[in-house]
């Protein structure tokens, strides 16, 4: 029985010392080697990082000066670090916007794709649907909004349809929905983020979310957090199309506080920023490696 233990334990050793040979590199710091843990996160995004922060951290101003620079400067590091080329994203086009996606370079078990605030638009959705068609792959679609009128029958076309606003929280409130080409101020339910995703969905990986929630995203933005609420859940979301609709004084703090402790966490990188009057942005989750494995080589 020693013999069987002695020889799993000197197996496993050697396991552990090819994965550190693999997973590490040796430096030398003050005449000494050292010996650090190779990062899996593209060395493109450590340089935007440090654009990023030098642009959003290192200065003194306040939250409107903040929300009316944020394009440019955010602009100017996806310029100057090349973030284009080297993400590799596609356009796709719907009505009024563009939205990106970068296909995978790798093949997993599915490919997870939510859009919340259909809008009665999916037609990025299904140049999206073409497009991984092309690569081999098919595409699991869910879609939530509370407008069924337009959106039902559209998205069930590509996936399946839930009749209600996702949000921070559950409940009935007032919310600002497009019906039939304007938008109108009307009743909705909302149900919770996390339940939607945990509990109806049931899913833990989100290749792609693209949200348009109508000022919902507010309440949200901890999703990104490390720690957060979706962390803690363990559920891990890749690509995110976002906007930011246009903030009240208060939810411009709430939007500078957001983009700050992005750079400061350097979980999430956030590219090909517009401002429409909505700030509008795409997302990539350079934290999780099953992320960064699927999407970059």
């Amino acid at each position: 029985m020693n013999m069987v233990f002695k020889y799993i334990f000197l197996i496993t050793c050697c396991f552990a010392i090819i994965v550190l040979l693999h997973k590490t590199d040796k430096i030398t710091r003050n005449g000494k080697t050292l010996i650090q843990l190779n990062s899996f996160k593209p060395k493109f995004f450590e340089e935007w990082n440090s654009c990023v922060a030098q642009k959003f951290l290192d200065i003194t101003t306040n939250a409107e000066d903040f929300w009316n620079s944020f394009k440019g400067k955010s602009r100017t590091c996806d310029f100057d670090t090349n973030v284009h080329q080297s993400l590799r994203a596609i356009p796709l086009k719907n009505s009024d916007e563009v939205k990106y996606a970068i296909l995978p370079v790798r093949n997993t078990l599915k490919d997870v794709f939510i859009t919340l605030g259909i809008g009665q638009d999916i037609s990025a959705e299904v140049a999206f649907q073409k497009e991984m068609h092309n690569i081999g792959h098919n595409v699991t679609f869910y879609g939530a909004d509370p407008i069924v009128e337009g959106n039902s029958v559209l998205y069930s076309k590509i996936g399946k349809y839930f009749p209600f606003a996702v949000g921070e929280k559950a409940g009935f409130s007032m919310a600002s929905v497009l019906s039939k080409g304007e938008y109108i101020s009307m009743p909705v339910v909302h149900v919770d983020l996390y339940y939607f995703l945990k509990e109806v969905l049931g899913e833990k990986v989100i290749d792609y979310l693209w949200m348009d929630s109508e000022y919902s995203e507010y309440g949200t933005f901890d999703i990104f957090y490390k720690n957060g609420k979706l962390e803690q859940l363990g559920i891990t979301f890749c690509q995110m199309s976002l906007e930011v609709h246009n903030p009240s004084k208060e939810q411009k703090e709430q939007f500078m506080t957001f983009i700050k402790r992005l750079v400061e966490e350097k979980s999430f990188g956030f590219f090909f920023s517009d401002n429409v009057g909505h700030m509008r942005m795409w997302l990539f989750n350079f934290e999780s490696e099953y992320c960064v494995r699927k999407f970059f080589n």
